[in-house]
């Protein structure tokens, strides 16, 4: 009957003690995650801070390069812009002296062309008498030469 006894005992203060178990465990395992939470929260609060004081540098740098770059394409755009005027003044330049060559070229080709055509006439002074000759020595300046071959 004891055992009996102890068996019924055991039962009926079962709930109790499995209760007061239970309570003790939702004690401890409460207590643990609530520490857990706590670690967690200072954790994600350091994250927090290093993500903000990364991103304040790489936004910094971030400006950085923008500047660089703004400066570099500001540069850029000068040398475009100048290279262009150059190109455009030597293009001009270049028109110019086309021009010019093309003028000298047809004046030297007219010149060499002139100074070989048969439609050219030259004296040839055979059908002139010697005031003629004089005339036309006095007309282009000669006299000193026709006066140094001896005629007077």
């Amino acid at each position: 009957m004891e055992f009996l006894d102890i068996l019924n005992k055991i039962v009926k203060y079962a709930p109790i003690f499995i209760t007061i178990i239970g309570g003790v465990w939702a004690s401890y395992k409460f207590n643990k995650q609530h520490e857990f939470n706590k670690k967690l929260l200072v954790q994600k609060s350091e994250l927090d801070k290093s993500l903000k004081e990364y991103e304040q540098q790489f936004t910094i740098s971030l400006e950085g390069y923008k500047g660089q770059l703004q400066e570099l394409s500001e540069k850029q755009k000068h040398q475009n812009q100048r290279r262009l005027a150059d190109f455009n003044l030597y293009a001009a330049k270049k028109h110019e002296r086309s021009i010019e060559l093309y003028e000298k070229l047809c004046h030297a080709k007219n010149k060499v062309l002139w100074r070989n055509s048969p439609l050219r006439q030259l004296p040839a002074f055979t059908d002139y008498n010697r005031e003629d000759m004089v005339e036309f020595l006095e007309k282009y300046n000669l006299t000193r030469a026709y006066r140094f071959f001896g005629a007077t």
